[in-house]
């Protein structure tokens, strides 16, 4: 039922889902899982990193260590491990955006403004995993978050100046992997308006 709800709100965003571990993805994913069963968890960074090297991404997405979930932590540590291998073997380097849901980060670098419709659209492909918004309808509130998002963020990286434009925001963390093992934040603070710069109000 979750896979077809995840497929389903990929469709709404006109994304494809593929499975990196057959048929049921990383079943038992921890934040101690790589502790506990270090050949399942070896197991499943390899199957991520195989995902890299034949999509060859330019970007990965994933949640940031403290996102307050354990499901989003173990995620973290996974694909950060999947996508430092990826890098060192492909021999370039490659970045990583961390994301926020349940926590906000404590040092994002980048603020994304989104339209009205981009974040209506959000909405509509979130109330896709059904049972999730049945016990806790969060749907609701994330329109709230995205502006809450741009307050918070807007207002830190102008400590007191000009507020971003937009009403609709989401925040993330640029990381560069180097291929030689290095991990390091891009510099400086970015913000990007929505598509066509115009305030959304």
């Amino acid at each position: 039922a979750r896979l077809d709800e995840l497929r389903a709100a990929a469709a709404v965003l006109g994304f494809s889902c593929r499975l990196a571990v057959r048929p049921d993805g990383c079943v038992g994913l921890t934040p101690g899982l790589a502790r506990e069963d270090t050949g399942l968890w070896s197991r499943y960074v390899g199957a991520v990193r195989d995902v890299f090297a034949d999509v060859a991404p330019d970007v990965v997405v994933l949640p940031h260590a403290g996102d307050g979930h354990p499901t989003h932590a173990a995620c973290h540590a996974l694909c950060l491990e999947a996508a430092a291998r990826h890098a060192r073997q492909a021999g370039r380097a490659l970045l990583v955006a961390e994301s926020e849901f349940w926590q906000p980060m404590r040092s994002p670098n980048l603020l994304v403004g989104l339209s009205s419709r981009e974040a209506a659209l959000l909405v509509c492909a979130l109330v896709r995993h059904r049972g999730e918004v049945r016990r806790n309808p969060y749907h609701l509130f994330f329109p709230a978050r995205l502006m809450d998002t741009v307050r918070r963020v807007g207002e830190s990286f102008s400590s007191g100046g000009r507020w971003p434009g937009f009403v609709f925001g989401e925040a993330y963390r640029l990381l560069r992997l180097d291929p030689d093992g290095g991990t390091r934040p891009v510099e400086g603070r970015s913000v990007w308006p929505p598509a066509g710069g115009a305030m959304e109000a």
